[in-house]
């Protein structure tokens, strides 16, 4: 699924960083991981100590999330591939209509990602948690 997003053009790399996350978090909840108490729903950013605990927590689950730099984000279970989120690509634009100039430039970001939850429409959601030992 490609989303296109409007923001200002100095939140580029802030809003990355945040839909990253954002993105990221959803996935593992939708696997059914117990993240709360890891990853608290209302905070983006995860300290040092937390991800850490967070890493703990996903190799007990046999998740790997790898984040290749200029490429994108992949997560797997169990060496499957469940979601993917591409690098953001983005436009600068121009809105002449705007009488500040220092206003009229914003960019327009463009997020591709999919997960296995996408898939024609339905959720097909197996909670992993359930494997517990």
């Amino acid at each position: 699924m490609i989303q296109e997003i409007l923001i200002n053009k100095e939140d580029t790399v802030k809003t990355e960083i945040e839909l990253k996350n954002i993105f990221t978090r959803n996935i593992l909840e939708q696997c059914g991981l117990p993240i709360d108490d890891y990853w608290p729903e209302d905070k983006i950013e995860l300290e040092v100590k937390e991800k850490v605990k967070l890493k703990e927590l996903l190799k007990k689950y046999d998740v790997e999330i790898l984040d290749i730099f200029g490429d994108g984000l992949y997560i797997y279970i169990d060496k499957e591939l469940i979601g993917t989120w591409k690098k953001i690509k983005y436009t600068l634009c121009t809105d002449m209509s705007i009488i500040n100039p220092l206003d009229r430039v914003y960019a327009k970001l463009y997020v591709e990602e999919w997960t296995v939850f996408d898939q024609d429409g339905e959720e097909s959601e197996e909670d992993i948690s359930d494997n517990d030992e």
